[in-house]
This record gives C-alpha cells, structure tokens and sequence, in this order.
C-alpha cells in the first residue's frame, strides 16, 4: 500500500532473534499489545495520532497500523512500545494532495 495525502500505514515486526529456527523471531507464542505514537516532531512533544495493535504470534509478531486523518505532503514520525521496550524512531511521509 503507497502512502495517501491522508494516511499511511505503519509496519513492525517484535523480533529479538529474528532468525530464530522456531518461525517466532525468539518470541513467546503468545499474543503482545503493541502502542504506536505519531508525531509532528523527533521528541514526540506534539503527538498527532496513536493506538494500540496486537502482535499475534500467528502472524509472526507482525503489527500494521494504519493511521488516518493526516496532512498531505507531511513528515510524521512514528515509534512503537510494548512493555519496557521502545523502538527507535522511524518516519514517514504522506502523499501530496
């Protein structure tokens, strides 16, 4: 899926060992919740949208966000929190109107 003027669509995946031979990137086989955070800025001082996902271990700990209701031609960063754990911040752009 490209991004939209209005949305984008987040992907991670939970995966300490992501080559581990049991399929589950040296996860549990249980099901996580996954909190995402968008903002306008690197420091997360103006978040603009957020949510929460579950990363199934059917589907390989795989999370998609899609996150709507955004402003066209704009970088937005992202990041992803489970437990202690925070990911490093990513970015994203939305298409032009």
């Amino acid at each position: 899926m490209h991004p939209l003027p209005d949305g984008v669509v987040l992907w991670t995946r939970l995966a300490p060992d992501p080559t581990a031979g049991d399929g589950l990137g040296g996860m549990m086989d249980k099901s996580i919740r996954v909190e995402w955070e968008m903002a306008e800025d690197e420091k997360f001082n103006k978040v603009v949208r957020h949510g929460t996902e579950v990363a199934m271990s059917e589907l390989a700990h795989s999370v998609h966000a899609e996150v709507y209701d955004l402003k066209p031609g704009r970088e937005y960063y992202y990041r992803f929190k489970t437990g202690n754990e925070i990911s490093p911040v990513g970015t994203t752009k939305t298409a032009h109107a």
